[in-house]
């Protein structure tokens, strides 16, 4: 898998390394879909919730990753 240069970023300043980003994606159910039709994940990286977009046309490539809101 690869991130953009936005996502990894954004993974960077939360303090979670790639990873842990890539092994919970591989275990993770597709939440919906964005308005550009790419998929988004919600998952639980050491117990902390993230939106992870993962590309339409390639199914490798995170493009956004950031926190969810507690709730």
């Amino acid at each position: 898998m690869r991130m953009s240069r936005h996502a990894r970023n954004a993974a960077r300043r939360v303090r979670v390394p790639p990873g842990p980003v890539y092994e919970a994606l591989r275990e993770a159910t597709p939440h919906d879909l964005d308005e550009a039709g790419n998929t988004r994940y919600t998952v639980i990286i050491y117990g902390e919730r993230y939106r992870v977009i993962v590309a339409r046309d390639d199914p490798h490539f995170i493009i956004s990753f950031h926190p969810r809101r507690k709730g």
